[in-house]
């Protein structure tokens, strides 16, 4: 059932949608991150030395999940397209929010995942661990820049979900 909410206007936020969307894109973000760390442990990112293993490869994991944003949106535009309420314009447009916040929900999952699973393996991992893990005086991407280029990253999958149900209409939405 759908739960509506009328804006200023006249597009119609469909909730139930939206949030059908956002629990796809957390369970690929859960799936993705969980076989990133399966890789880490496979490829020795515990072992001495592996700090740089597991840096690449966390690195690869992120790239791939970031790149894969709009194919995912894709996949998820078309399997909502047939639900939803309101006309074509309407369903597109709450597609397009949909993707969009599911996308940085799918991205935090992954990169929670990911670096709770390499903090655990490097602090396994002895010396090598410490190592690689010190702080010196290049600290994380600032929050600000990180919030800009989350927003960023939400654009493409907002227009490329948003487009595929608009393309589809009323054709439906995809049987698994």
């Amino acid at each position: 059932m759908a739960t509506e909410t009328q804006a200023r206007d006249g597009i119609v936020l469909d909730t139930g949608v939206i949030t059908q969307a956002i629990k796809y894109y957390a369970i690929i973000g859960a799936g993705l991150g969980v076989l990133g760390v399966v890789l880490l442990l496979q490829l020795g990112a515990g072992e001495e030395g592996g700090g740089i293993i597991g840096g690449i490869l966390s690195m690869v994991v992120l790239a791939f999940a970031v790149l894969s944003g709009p194919v995912i949106a894709a996949f998820i535009g078309y399997a909502t397209a047939g639900t939803g309420i309101g006309d074509i314009r309407t369903r597109a447009v709450n597609s397009g929010i949909a993707n969009g916040i599911g996308f940085a929900i799918f991205g935090i999952i992954v990169a929670a995942i990911l670096w709770t699973g390499l903090a655990v393996l490097m602090g396994s991992g002895g010396d090598g661990g410490a190592a690689s893990g010190g702080g010196g005086s290049s600290g994380p991407i600032e929050i600000t820049k990180l919030i800009t280029l989350i927003i960023l990253m939400m654009i493409p999958n907002s227009i490329v979900g948003g487009a595929i149900t608009f393309f589809l209409g009323g054709r439906g939405r995809a049987s698994p």
